[in-house]
């Protein structure tokens, strides 16, 4: 069985062609004479749509089914409104700006499988790692620290086989000098931090979240858990900030997390114990559904809401 994924221009491009996310794969299938695999789509994200698309493609063959997965991308610049956009925002290189990008257009296609034994050469994608970079060429006013690459490294660290202890715990020491950046900062740099979160903006849940619960500010921490409830792609960044901390900064709030109303926070509150090697402390009564071998006593020295299995 074959999959494919296309990669187009990203969905705020101006002068983007109106409607090609919904037309594309049909006009190739006209063209082509042949059905593509329901599995297939069209990943419209630009210049990265490429590490996208093998992030999908390894999880058609892998959990999919899928003996071979076709990746192509096609783009252009060379229309009007587009290039006429990117010159308003100084982003083409002339005669009077040096800071550019030539525009054209181009596209490209591979076939992907899973590896196998042999002893002919194989080019293979060992991992993947994703980050967004906020200081990007047009943010003036954000200094590059290069947070976006160190996201993306430890994306793909935590996956890599061969990584080992000591290169995470290297990456782990460039994470904490950034925080000790925005600590420094105080008030304004939590702020800063506030003011990028967006509803894919991982890195700077993390960040916030990590501030915030050091701090014990309840304020803003309210002001988190609103955003998380709108934008659920920045759980992972909360997730991660509970893992980050020791239990100590934590474990009031997981008290407050394991008793909400609300699903998400009681889900937070178990991951986090999880995180900390700690169980949840299931109440031992006949009234419980579960058996009684399944209930964990709490040791005095841990707090009530999260204890060892014995």
């Amino acid at each position: 069985m074959a999959a494919k994924g296309n990669g187009v221009a990203e969905a705020d491009r101006p002068g983007r062609l109106e409607g090609l996310d919904n037309g594309l794969l049909h006009a190739i299938e006209a063209e082509l004479g042949l059905r593509f695999h329901p599995s297939s789509n069209v990943i419209a994200r630009g210049r990265v749509s490429a590490a996208v698309a093998l992030l999908n493609a390894r999880t058609l063959i892998y959990q999919g089914g899928h003996h071979h997965v076709l990746i192509a991308g096609v783009d252009s610049f060379l229309n009007g409104p587009t290039l006429a956009a990117f010159e308003a925002r100084e982003r083409l290189l002339t005669s009077q700006n040096s800071n550019g990008f030539i525009p054209g257009e181009g596209a490209a296609a591979v076939v992907l499988a899973a590896p196998f034994a042999s002893e002919e050469p194989q080019l293979a994608c060992i991992g993947l790692g994703f980050g967004v970079e906020k200081a990007t060429v047009e943010a003036e006013d954000i200094p590059l620290r290069a947070e976006g690459l160190t996201q993306a490294v430890r994306d793909y660290a935590m996956r890599a086989p061969h990584y080992d202890l000591d290169d995470l715990s290297n990456l782990d020491g460039r994470i904490d000098a950034h925080l000790d950046g925005l600590r420094v900062a105080g008030t304004s740099g939590l702020e800063t931090l506030l003011t990028q979160l967006s509803p894919h903006a991982i890195g700077e849940m993390f960040a916030s979240a990590v501030l915030v619960f050091e701090a014990g500010n309840a304020q803003v921490l309210s002001r988190l858990s609103e955003h998380l409830r709108s934008a659920v792609d920045t759980e992972r960044g909360y997730l991660m900030a509970l893992g980050w901390l020791d239990w100590e900064w934590v474990s009031p709030w997981i008290d407050r997390m394991l008793a909400s109303p609300d699903p998400l926070f009681r889900r937070l509150g178990l991951a986090a114990c999880g995180m900390h090697r700690l169980g949840l402390a299931l109440p031992c009564s006949p009234d419980f559904p579960m058996p009684t071998q399944a209930c964990w006593r709490v040791p005095p020295a841990l707090p009530a809401s999260c204890a060892v299995a014995t």
